[in-house]
Parts: structure tokens; C-alpha cells; sequence
């Protein structure tokens, strides 16, 4: 049976992830690669998402393990990383594609060097825990 146009297209997505995340562990040993990079990871997470939102269901567990590999990611990344304003954009936009709403708190409460503005990271945990950007700041 032959794959369809959207089999190829996951399994394509998925290897070149996978190369993507391999680099990711190479990246342990010699600190960080271009490949590890948080805003690496979620540029492959749109392209996923871009996916699912055209149709492609098979594209639906390669989305859950790149927010899961995000995450893990993001949440042990050096403080360092953050200097790199695509790695803080990348942070936001992980927390608004379905990403965990506890880790931009987490990472929030560790930024020491004023990386990520607490006006805009303040609205969107608000948002994100179902508090809307309106409402009173309590942080």
C-alpha cells in the first residue's frame, strides 16, 4: 500500500526532527549548537502545527513530543541562552502554541538579567491561566 502525500510528509518532518534533536545531544557535550537552540525547536513546532491545522492527524503525536522536548528543553536551558532575544520570543510562543504555562513562570522567576519583560510575561501567564490579560496584576 503506498504512503499518502501526508505520510510522506510526517515521516519527512519527523526525520528531519529527529536529526534536529540529535544534534540537540551532541550539543550536551559542546554546550549549545545552532541546532538545540529553543527557537530552532519551535520553528520545527509551527511547521508541525501548520501541519495539523491543514488536516494531517499523523502530524498530531510529532506536535506532543516537540512540546514535551521544548519544555524539557526550555526548562534546562542555561540562563545564557536567553541573551539571544529569539530564544525569549521562542519561550512566549511555545507558552501561547499549547506549551506549558509553568514554565514561562519558571523561567520568568529565574531571569536575573532582565531577558524577559515582566509586563509582557505577566499578561500572558494571566491569560494562560485563565485569568485574562485584564485583570489585576497580583506578581
Amino acid at each position: 500500500m503506498p504512503f499518502s502525500v501526508h505520510m510522506r510528509r510526517a515521516f519527512l518532518t519527523i526525520g528531519v526532527s529527529l536529526l534536529a534533536l540529535g544534534a540537540g545531544a551532541r550539543a550536551e557535550e559542546a554546550s549549545t549548537t545552532d541546532a538545540a537552540e529553543p527557537y530552532r525547536l519551535v520553528r520545527s513546532l509551527q511547521n508541525i502545527q501548520d501541519q495539523v491545522i491543514s488536516g494531517d492527524i499523523t502530524a498530531l503525536d510529532m506536535q506532543r513530543f516537540l512540546l514535551g522536548e521544548i519544555d524539557r528543553r526550555l526548562r534546562e536551558a542555561s540562563a545564557s541562552v536567553f541573551d539571544d532575544t529569539r530564544n525569549v520570543d521562542a519561550a512566549l510562543i511555545y507558552a501561547m502554541s499549547g506549551g506549558n504555562p509553568s514554565t514561562l513562570d519558571l523561567l520568568a522567576q529565574r531571569d536575573v538579567s532582565g531577558n524577559f519583560d515582566n509586563r509582557v510575561t505577566s499578561i500572558l501567564r494571566r491569560y494562560l491561566n485563565g485569568r485574562g490579560a485584564g485583570a489585576p496584576s497580583s506578581s
